[in-house]
């Protein structure tokens, strides 16, 4: 369970998706349907975030991670298709 952080590149490529229709969570209600991906990014870890944006999502499709700045002390990640 140890953990480090470190400096990464914040691309990577589309392991696999979901769409949510119903809400996990009361905050969520508004939002739906809405798509989860879960990308291998190019530093060697996965992360799962909310696509935002759209395009012509794919296994394998070329993904960047962007921070949506929640308040002043929180910025959520998010994913964003790369534009090729």
């Amino acid at each position: 369970m140890a953990v480090d952080w470190i400096d990464a590149s914040l691309t990577g490529k589309v392991h696999s998706w979901m769409v949510a229709y119903h809400p996990f969570h009361p905050g969520f209600k508004g939002k739906t349907p809405y798509t989860l991906i879960t990308a291998d990014m190019d530093d060697g870890f996965r992360v799962v975030a909310p696509l935002v944006g759209a395009g012509d999502l794919q296994i394998g499709a070329d993904v960047a991670i962007e921070f949506n700045r929640v308040n002043p002390d929180l910025a959520l990640p998010q994913i964003v298709l790369s534009r090729s």
